[in-house]
């Protein structure tokens, strides 16, 4: 009987962006230092942090890299109602018509996922690294120095930054790899006298190395 209709007009300022650029491989080694530069791609002033997580500590909680310009300059709920008199003055209808019209834009209003709980295990150190907050003046360029632990998988490098209203980040996903590995089982306990046998396995991630 009346229909509504809402469209959304995208508006941006450039301005109010920040653009950070790191320059770091595509592929590190465990138990290796690197060198990071830090930039913003129109020169832009900014302050940020840095942080290098193990991919799978992030997926037990889906986590997604922060994204503070999509925080606070995102869609919002009407969060209003709209009232009219046509159910006084409509004839020959039967029934009572909802004088309450509902206004769309809700999407700020959907609920995540609830997250999955950590697992409590600390058996193995987990590999993450936190840094910051750093201040990168106009046009320049800042350099950090990383140093990776003994770790291998992949890592999701996150950069957040921010300067007066203007916001911004950086992500990027990085393999952390040695060319070889050797691996060792042992029991967790052990008895007096006991005699065992440790099996070895090596894995070599380097095609130019065929023997170890």
């Amino acid at each position: 009987m009346r229909l509504y209709g809402l469209r959304n007009i995208f508006v941006e300022n450039s301005n109010s962006k920040l653009n950070p650029i790191v320059q770091i491989p595509n592929e590190l080694k465990s138990e290796s230092s690197y060198s990071i530069t830090v930039s913003e791609k129109d020169g832009k002033e900014m302050y940020y942090t840095i942080a290098i997580v193990d991919e799978g500590l992030l997926s037990l909680t889906r986590y997604k890299s922060p994204n503070p310009y999509q925080h606070f300059y995102s869609k919002e709920s009407y969060l209003f109602s709209q009232w009219d008199l046509f159910d006084y003055f409509i004839k020959g209808l039967t029934g009572k018509l909802s004088n309450i019209i509902g206004i769309g834009g809700d999407e700020a209003m959907e609920t995540s996922l609830d997250a999955i709980e950590a697992l409590k295990s600390k058996r193995f150190k987990p590999m993450v690294i936190f840094d910051g907050t750093y201040h990168l003046k106009r046009g320049k360029k800042n350099t950090h120095t990383i140093k990776i632990p003994n770790y291998m998988g992949e890592v999701r490098l996150m950069l957040v930054a921010r300067y007066k209203n203007t916001y911004g980040n950086f992500e990027k996903s990085i393999k952390v790899i040695k060319p070889i590995v050797a691996m060792a089982s042992l029991p967790r306990v052990l008895s007096i006298e006991d005699e065992i046998i440790m099996p070895v396995s090596v894995f070599s991630y380097d095609k130019n190395i065929k023997n170890a």
